[in-house]
């Protein structure tokens, strides 16, 4: 008889959602538990999709709006205090390993910077110095956000051009190929560095929310 008595009082998911704590109150204690969990999960369900759509806000802002000095990283070139930050697919780095691979003949990669670690300044023909010094002088510009404190993203052509005519002379007054090669090396390395670094945050943040989740879980006995 109690059981078929439980089975009338038992209301259904819709029921009980449609019900605020007032009317909640009047149910059978069981059904009033019910009632707190179903309502509780909800509750923590509309805060998640409210975050997603915060989160979703933010990276759309930081996607489209962001300035690249943002997420750049410092690194020290030849006594200059740079500040650089490249996307694999920027079409003026692409543009430039694509240059270098040409005029070297390495063969394409699909990661941009591949081209240029595949080269060695000793294997340089004399009559394609210059060519090859002119596309990682790019690469560098490219990835180069602020030189010496000078913000390069908004800088005038002339500002540019100036530093890329100084770094492509030959040492000692200029970097020269050889010292082309080192500092987009020492770009790379820290651009990339500071990027896996980032991955490596948002991984750990993601494992210990499932953590969390999975331990609310069983607290709420799911």
């Amino acid at each position: 008889m109690s059981a078929q008595t439980d089975d009338r009082d038992r209301r259904s998911i819709a029921e009980l959602q449609q019900m605020d704590r007032d009317e909640a109150r009047n149910l059978p204690h069981r059904e009033f538990k019910r009632w707190e969990s179903i309502t509780d999960h909800l509750d923590r369900a509309a805060e998640q999709r409210e975050e997603w759509a915060e989160d979703a806000r933010v990276a759309n802002d930081l996607i489209i709006n962001a300035d690249a000095s943002d997420l750049a990283t410092g690194v020290t070139v030849f006594g200059n205090d740079l500040a650089a930050y490249y996307s694999p697919d920027d079409p003026d780095v692409r543009d430039a390993a694509q240059r270098l691979g040409d005029i070297l003949g390495v063969d394409g990669d699909t990661d941009p910077e591949a081209r240029a670690e595949a080269i060695n300044a000793d294997d340089i023909a004399e009559e394609d110095i210059d060519a090859v010094k002119d596309a990682l002088a790019e690469l560098v510009l490219s990835a180069v956000v602020e030189w010496d404190g000078t913000d390069l993203q908004d800088a005038p052509d002339a500002t540019r051009e100036a530093i890329r005519e100084q770094i492509t002379q030959a040492r000692p007054d200029g970097w020269g190929v050889a010292g082309l090669m080192d500092a987009w090396t020492e770009i790379q390395y820290a651009v990339e560095s500071n990027r896996d670094e980032r991955m490596e945050r948002v991984r750990r943040f993601r494992d210990e929310e499932r953590r969390g989740d999975r331990a609310a879980n069983r607290q709420d006995g799911l």
